[in-house]
């Protein structure tokens, strides 16, 4: 008996090891999956708030993730245990005191507006990158050393895959609800380097154990050989690969939609990655999770989706479930198909690099590939379709027995039925609210029976989805014909045209940013929509325009706002992303920068960022107008962003904030943050009502009126019917370390 098995006598027992490593590959897990949120959610006020940050971050982790299953593969072929466990522990005694605590500094400064993809990528490498690889290998590495142990369960190790993988979902659960709301990031950085510590601990005594044990029964280096034998097997492999990138392909396909039209939380990151940490612990427990069951759950979910995409007005609880369902059964079915193709333990640790290279490969691609290829976001669509044609294939057995073709001519006969019956359906505009969720009942109890049917015909199935998804009612109908669109890191742009009022729509997402009538009579564009002559804003310049020397404005969009200008005034514009500037340069649509402001300064950059750089007491009035489609900049509306934008701003000086969110009470939130500033606020939520005779579009739209100054103050109230912030001292602080959520839900 060697030394280690002497001191670990107790250890050694199959129940005793089998917690050991179980709880080890837990907490390795819990520790990569919250520093992802942690470090992304530090990553935001340097990087505009734009919700392609988690994207660019999961990219990274992917990344990350296969340089340490590479590694953990390499040790495997190329050292014994000892030398496994003595560099392992090594790297990990490394990553502790070069990177520990993790963060980025107080001297940190980020400009991403040139080249944001590769400048966080490489913030994250040089900031976390060696801890989080050689965190990232404990899962392989500490399953192979199960393996080689005599274990009742050494054939078997990938149960303790779905270990880990609980782990990871109490780690990203924990974070929006839990720490995230109760930490600062701080304080989240001491405690994180606290359990790394103890995970670095656990992992000697797991490589202890194995050393202390006696090996398996099976010879190595036959098993070895067996595997070598193997390897022109790239049939199989190319399997492993599909089946793992398409799963995160869809996850951030899926987190890019959330994101972009509510915000860029936490909360709406974790909930797709649990969901997919939830699949792959259902397939590789163990448990009873046949194929067949889960291909039942897809055609309901995918008839959800669609049918909720339908809905202009669904809410966001039947959105978030939709989307959320769709991809879960999806991502059940791939993960489901990789616990079946699973080889034997020996070529463990060659399965999670190929799982690992699957993950990079279509996080990166999902990414990074589609704003080169498609000018809007078609790809999530597509990626649905990809996943309904890779279901295990029926469509032989049509050709094969009168009972697939019956199942084919009865799945086809119930989709034409169902294309009828929904077309029957009364208009939903004329309901009322109880009317309009029978109707979406009805519609998705239909859809429903269809897409189970077709579930057992995946090229139908993908077929009829796509012909759904893009035939179904245009949610941007009301905007007109799309003339042009674009998209990059920042988001996606549309320019439409709308003869009903004689113009172009300026849209980001999903959301209006922006109308300017095509009125060749006038010599400068009216402001329109948000920016309206009636509206909050225009009644505050309308009031009090010839106080306002110099303003500051966050956000272009077209420039509309340009239009509220004045003789003598100086206007500087702050827009982060380029092709927002140029398109509101382009003559084919906009006008307003052009015809109102000619000699206005356009600074590319965050708004934030480059406020900051200004001199201090430089501005008479600062505007807050930057959105992401209907997501908000948190890092905007902060306790540090109003104290930057106090001290550029006059000691008379006002701040108008756009806060109108569909799903966000933002108002309270921003007088709450601008109070810790010293500024005291008024809203108005302004509801456009039927357009007068003659006059350019309005919308409704909801603002926030600062100022520290008392007779400013009064001023503003009378420029329109302003009132007190409701709610301002239950809302929750927002400040750049610690911003929750929770509290500004409508």
């Amino acid at each position: 008996m060697n030394i280690a098995a002497a001191f670990l006598p107790r250890l050694a027992a199959p129940a005793a090891t089998t917690a050991l490593y179980a709880a080890t590959l837990a907490g390795s897990a819990v520790l990569i999956f919250w520093v992802q949120p942690y470090f992304a959610r530090a990553l935001l006020p340097h990087a505009g708030g734009a919700a392609a940050v988690w994207l660019v971050a999961l990219v990274f982790f992917q990344g990350a993730l296969l340089a340490g299953y590479l590694y953990a593969h390499l040790l495997r072929l190329y050292l014994p245990l000892k030398g496994q466990m003595a560099l392992h522990l090594l790297l990990l005694g490394i990553g502790a005191v070069w990177f520990l605590p993790p963060g980025l500094g107080p001297d940190f400064a980020l400009d991403v507006a040139a080249a944001p993809a590769p400048a966080l990528i490489v913030t994250l490498i040089f900031h976390l990158g060696l801890p989080f690889a050689v965190l990232a290998a404990t899962a392989p590495l500490l399953q192979h050393w199960f393996a080689s142990r005599d274990h009742p369960q050494a054939d078997n190790p990938y149960w303790l895959y779905a270990a880990s993988n609980a782990g990871s979902l109490a780690a990203l659960l924990a974070y929006p609800f839990l720490i995230e709301p109760a930490l600062t990031l701080g304080a989240q950085g001491r405690l994180w380097s606290a359990l790394y510590f103890a995970v670095a601990a656990a992992t000697a005594l797991a490589g202890l154990t194995a050393l202390a044990a006696p090996r398996g029964t099976a010879p190595a280096a036959a098993v070895v050989a067996v595997a070598e034998n193997r390897r022109g097997a790239w049939v199989e492999r190319t399997g492993w690969l599909v089946y793992a990138a398409l799963p995160t392909a869809l996850l951030a396909a899926v987190t890019t939609h959330l994101t972009t039209d509510i915000a860029a939380f936490p909360l709406l990151w974790v909930l797709p990655l649990a969901l997919y940490l939830a699949t792959y612990i259902a397939a590789f427990a163990g448990w009873p999770v046949r194929l067949a069951h889960a291909r039942w759950a897809v055609g309901p979910a995918l008839a959800l989706l669609v049918v909720s995409m339908w809905f202009a007005k669904t809410g966001l609880g039947w959105l978030l479930a939709a989307h959320l369902l769709a991809f879960t059964a999806l991502a059940l079915c791939c993960h489901a198909v990789l616990y079946a193709r699973r080889p034997a333990p020996a070529r463990l640790t060659e399965f999670y690099l190929f799982l690992a290279l699957g993950g990079v490969s279509g996080t990166a691609a999902a990414v990074f590939l589609p704003p080169l290829i498609f000018s809007w976001p078609l790809e999530y669509p597509l990626l649905i379709a990809a996943a309904c044609l890779l279901l295990p294939d029926r469509m032989t057995a049509v050709l094969t027995s009168r009972k697939g073709a019956l199942r084919l001519a009865g799945a086809l006969g119930a989709t034409a039925l169902s294309i009828l019956a929904i077309a029957a359906l009364p208009d939903p505009g004329g309901l009322e609210a109880s009317g309009r969720t029978l109707l979406f009942a009805a519609i998705a109890a239909i859809a429903g029976l269809c897409f189970l049917l077709l579930s057992r015909f995946p090229p139908l199935l993908a077929a009829v989805l796509l012909a759904a998804w893009f035939g179904g009612p245009d949610r941007g109908a009301d905007t007109g014909t799309t003339v042009w669109s674009g998209r990059n890191f920042f988001g996606s742009y549309t320019v439409t045209a709308d003869r009903a009022h004689g113009g172009f729509h300026f849209l980001s997402g999903t959301t209006a940013h922006g109308f300017e009538r095509q009125d060749r009579t006038r010599e400068r564009p009216e402001p329109a929509t948000y920016y309206h002559a009636r509206g909050p804003l225009g009644q505050a310049m309308l009031g009090l325009g010839p106080r306002f020397g110099t303003i500051g404005v966050v956000g272009l969009g077209i420039g509309s706002m340009a239009c509220h200008a004045r003789p003598g005034q100086d206007w500087t514009f702050y827009e982060i992303d380029p092709l927002v500037a140029e398109l509101a340069r382009d003559r084919r649509f906009f006008h307003a920068l052009e015809a109102c402001t000619p000699e206005a300064r356009i600074v590319i950059g965050d708004g934030r960022l480059k406020t900051a750089a200004e001199p201090a007491g430089h501005f008479d009035l600062l505007v807050m107008d930057a959105f992401s489609s209907d997501a908000v900049p948190v890092h905007l509306l902060t306790r540090e962003a109003f104290a930057i934008y106090g001290r550029a701003l006059k000691a008379d000086g006002v701040i108008l904030v756009h806060v109108s969110n569909r799903y966000l009470d933002l108002a309270p939130v921003a007088a709450r943050a601008a109070a810790e500033a010293g500024f005291t606020g008024l809203e108005q939520d302004f509801q456009a009502g039927p357009a007068h005779e003659g006059e350019v579009l309005a919308l409704s739209s909801r603002w926030l009126a600062l100022a520290r100054n008392a007779d400013t103050l009064d001023a503003l109230a009378a420029t329109g019917p302003w009132t007190q912030v409701r709610g301002r001292d239950k809302a929750p602080l927002w400040t750049d370390d610690h911003a929750s959520l929770f509290g500004a839900l409508y």
